[in-house]
């Protein structure tokens, strides 16, 4: 009785070894080493933390970089008028330089501001504009000359709008990419 028991389990343990053998048998026109690979399950909770995690860590960064250009700016406020705008004045042109307005060669910043008036017309505010900007930034540059209050609030207020102006031309997305640059 006793043998038969065994005799049976070993029969069944032999069809079950059996049967597995027949599962991991290469099948043609089966990819081999899938028919062999061994798969892991996938822990769903780790990509939900990963994701909050970057998300977290792309707003405390633009958070900083925000925070950043505010100080540099309430630091650029503290110097002279003149070196606050010739400062802000090539601000402005690597920013656009960044948007895609290349400067060729051998090409004045009067030419260059003249050429680039039509593209940058919504970021006039008032009378600040960029060809009116590059005309102040000129005479303080070769001129060594002051500016007057009403100059230097062409460039504060040119400022102001730049950012918001800036995102409107190149667009949401591509800013939001950029940011870090501009």
């Amino acid at each position: 009785n006793e043998n038969q028991q065994n005799n049976k389990g070993d029969y069944n343990n032999s069809k079950k070894h059996n049967q597995h053998k027949r599962e991991g048998k290469i099948v043609h026109g089966q990819d081999p080493m899938k028919s062999k690979a061994v798969t892991f399950p996938m822990n769903w909770n780790i990509l939900w933390v990963a994701a909050a995690f970057l998300i977290v860590i792309l707003i405390l960064a633009v958070v900083i970089k925000i925070s950043l250009r505010k100080k540099w700016y309430r630091d650029l406020l503290k110097k002279s008028k003149e070196d606050c705008a010739m400062e802000l004045y090539n601000y402005f042109l690597k920013k656009i330089r960044n948007t895609g307005f290349k400067r060729l060669n051998g090409i004045t910043l009067h030419e260059y501001a003249y050429d680039l008036q039509n593209e940058l017309e919504d970021f006039s505010v008032g009378d600040a504009n960029f060809l009116s900007l590059t005309q102040i930034y000129t005479r303080i540059l070769y001129g060594c000359q002051t500016i007057s209050e009403d100059e230097w609030e062409q460039f504060t207020d040119f400022y102001k709008e730049f950012n918001r102006n800036l995102k409107g031309e190149m667009g949401s997305f591509r800013y939001l990419i950029h940011f870090f640059s501009i």
